[in-house]
């Protein structure tokens, strides 16, 4: 899909086009009834991939975080100690 704006039903017309694609169109069909069942007549922001990334990745540091770390913490996930202190803190 593209970052142009569609209207609902484009999107669920088009996530299933996507997902029939990948896999069968009964396994499109029950996916695309599951969210609809969940998600049906509210609007909805999905949130961007680097975004999810980015939450994953501060969660593994806040766990990973052990007080005395935190230029282990830089270096394996290529940030630098501030950005390190500002994850940690804010969890």
């Amino acid at each position: 899909m593209t970052s142009a704006r569609f209207s609902s039903q484009n999107i669920v017309f088009e996530l299933f086009r996507q997902i029939t694609q990948r896999f069968d169109e009964l396994v499109a069909e029950e996916c695309i009834n599951m969210i609809i069942a969940e998600l049906g007549g509210i609007r909805v922001t999905v949130p961007s991939q680097e975004h999810i990334y980015r939450q994953d990745r501060n969660l593994k540091i806040r766990n990973l975080f052990n007080g005395a770390n935190i230029s282990e913490l830089a270096l394996r996930f290529e940030l630098s100690v501030t950005q390190i202190r500002r994850i940690v803190n804010k969890g």
